[in-house]
């Protein structure tokens, strides 16, 4: 069995990666168990992550109320 690694994106990608490739090749149902545990703990890390980088790369957006600020006509009235 050899392995390589490749970052796919992010470092979260890449460990979701190695997490499903240890799930395939495990047999022992409490250790898939537990890895699964892990890779769902992994797609809340990157939900959040994603969720706090996104205002970050898009600044100008209000993403609460999809309003993008100094565009909006009442406030010039």
């Amino acid at each position: 069995m050899s392995y390589s690694l490749y970052i796919v994106e992010s470092p979260l990608n890449t460990t979701t990666q190695l997490t499903e490739r240890a799930i395939d090749e495990t047999d022992g149902r409490e250790v898939q168990f537990t890895l699964r545990t892990a890779s769902q703990l992994i797609d809340g890390v990157q939900y959040h992550h994603e969720d706090l980088v996104d205002p970050l790369e898009h600044p100008s957006v209000n993403r609460n109320c999809g309003i993008s600020y100094g565009e909006t006509d009442w406030a010039h009235d």
